[in-house]
């Protein structure tokens, strides 16, 4: 790809991706819970660089929890992060690759919406949504050339993960055997699939949601 527009709220590490690819890549600071602030971002995404072709919805939050004391604002928040943050963004961009002839979608969900799993209600329930609006939309938009997929990672050894450890919300000792490969993946190792759906080599898959995890999702028995 010639170009890539970061869409965030915080800044994160955009400074190092700029030294490392200069003006190829720029940040368009929204809050993807907000319709009108990702219009905002498109709109900008559109005068900066060529047409867009490729989205990837990587936006995401997390709330463990007992259901029985999960407060409706906190359940709120994921689902406008996590739900929101994917339909929106979609829908922009589908109407931009429909008129350009098309373009290849990938949304993050995760091996929790598989799962039942405690204090993970909404976390949980907000992944599941995501395999589901993946396959509605990919039905939907394949006639105007656009694929839709999405990625289901698991236990992935990001910044929000190692948080979630220090806090005491992850053991990586009771969690790491559960997948065949007994470990928790890298950033890296989610990217690469990613790029893969995103590319023409995966022209022939839409409405997939490929689980990313090690074989966790296929070791039922500890």
């Amino acid at each position: 790809f010639s170009h890539c527009a970061i869409l965030d709220i915080r800044e994160g590490r955009y400074a190092e991706l700029v030294e490392r690819h200069g003006p190829r890549v720029s940040l368009f600071q929204c809050d993807v819970s907000s319709l009108e602030s990702v219009s905002a971002a498109f709109d900008a995404v559109d005068a900066w660089g060529p047409p867009l072709s490729a989205l990837v919805n990587s936006a995401g939050i997390a709330h463990f929890v007992s259901t029985l004391d999960l407060e409706h604002e906190d359940w709120r928040r994921v689902m406008d992060v996590n739900i929101d943050g994917t339909l929106h963004p979609s829908v922009l961009a589908a109407r931009r690759m429909g008129d350009a002839g098309g373009g290849a979608i990938v949304n993050l969900a995760s091996v929790a919406g598989m799962f039942g799993w405690p204090r993970r209600a909404a976390y949980s329930t907000s992944k599941a949504a995501v395999a589901g609006l993946t396959r509605t939309l990919a039905v939907e938009w394949a006639a105007s050339g656009i694929r839709v997929n999405a990625v289901a990672p698991g236990y992935i050894a990001t910044e929000l993960v190692e948080k979630l450890i220090a806090d005491g919300n992850i053991d990586y000792e009771t969690y790491a055997p559960l997948a065949a490969l007994n470990r928790f993946g890298t950033p890296a190792e989610v990217a690469q699939p990613i790029l893969f759906l995103l590319s023409s080599g995966a022209a022939f898959i839409t409405g997939v949601t490929l689980p990313i995890d090690g074989g966790f999702a296929a070791t039922k028995v500890p």
